[in-house]
């Protein structure tokens, strides 16, 4: 068999993250430092070692790099993502020994797929009709994927296996991403509802599984809620200027038009009233401020206003407020 040829285009890890320094980049909209976007991460395992299924929580594509040892990857495409989450209902119905609709199956196999629960075999997919591919990672090999491609792994080194890893956060995204975020806090207000049931069935069993409250909190907290909704306020924010005829800092190639602009905004504002009816489930009964608001809060001309999560003081809830300011810095080029 011809030897395979590796990889010819080599990225230094130091510049994983440079597309974020683009234009069209969409970091410039958030006061909050988001890990793995306006940085990267670095991975280090020794052995062999498992990654769960999952997908990127923000929608952001990524790019994956293998700097040592070697790493399979299977990679499911976003369109699959339904199919998942059925096998993923399956998965709960079996372990967890509950008898509900095919919707609560649903909300929970979600759970299990938001909490980085699960590791199908590939006969698993094979069975539930779940396309996908199969990659080997060698060194100096990358990967680049959407983010909403269900992915997961392992290493196949026994020594120490080093990668590096960065989303990429740019306009085209939300095409998918607003949509996606709007499906997932619809999610949370499902789950928030059935819970408690599904947990009580779970203690009556005395089952030796995570319970399933454990899960979806899992679920929960790896959602970057700070930063989603700093981010939303920024995107917000910048749509406005362009609709008085200004240029944000980051320059949008999006349709233009003042329909599409109240189109994303009307999204934006959607995904942030869900945000703030479902607050005190998201902070695990807490309806305390979240991060990401309190620093927007700090740094914003309309800082009178309250977190968009909560009402404010005057019992004003965001996006009602005065005109915007572009309050960010500006970015010089050298």
């Amino acid at each position: 068999m011809q030897e395979e040829v590796r990889g010819r285009v080599f990225v230094n890890p130091l510049y994983m993250n440079e597309l974020q320094l683009h234009r069209e980049a969409l970091p410039f909209l958030s006061f909050v430092h988001f890990e793995g976007v306006m940085s990267y991460y670095a991975y280090v395992k020794q052995g062999f070692q498992f990654f769960n299924l999952h997908i990127e929580q923000m929608l952001f594509p990524f790019i994956h790099m293998q700097l040592v040892g070697e790493t399979v990857w299977y990679i499911i495409p976003y369109d699959q993502l339904p199919k998942v989450y059925d096998l993923a209902g399956a998965v709960y119905k079996r372990v967890w020994r509950v008898e509900c609709s095919d919707e609560e199956l649903q909300l929970m196999g979600r759970a299990l797929v938001y909490s980085k629960s699960l590791f199908p075999s590939e006969q698993m997919l094979l069975n539930a009709n779940v396309l996908f591919q199969k990659h080997i990672l060698r060194e100096g090999r990358t990967l680049y994927t959407h983010g909403g491609c269900a992915h997961f792994g392992h290493s196949t080194y026994a020594g120490k296996t080093i990668s590096v890893a960065a989303n990429m956060a740019t306009d085209d995204w939300l095409h998918d991403g607003l949509p996606f975020l709007r499906d997932y806090f619809d999610w949370v207000g499902g789950v928030e509802k059935i819970v408690q049931r599904h947990q009580t069935s779970w203690e009556k069993q005395k089952l030796n599984v995570r319970s399933p409250r454990a899960v979806v909190t899992h679920a929960l907290n790896l959602c970057p809620l700070n930063f989603a909704c700093s981010f939303l306020r920024g995107l917000y924010a910048d749509f406005e200027l362009l609709l008085v005829g200004r240029d944000p800092i980051c320059r949008f190639s999006i349709e233009r038009t003042p329909e599409m602009l109240r189109s994303l905004q009307t999204q934006c504002a959607d995904i942030v009233k869900l945000i703030h009816c479902h607050r005190s489930f998201i902070n695990g009964g807490s309806t305390k401020h979240c991060t990401g608001c309190t620093q927007w809060k700090k740094q914003s001309v309309i800082s009178k206003h309250s977190c968009m999560m909560c009402l404010c003081e005057d019992d004003k809830m965001w996006p009602d407020l005065p005109t915007f300011v572009n309050t960010r810095p500006t970015y010089k080029s050298n």
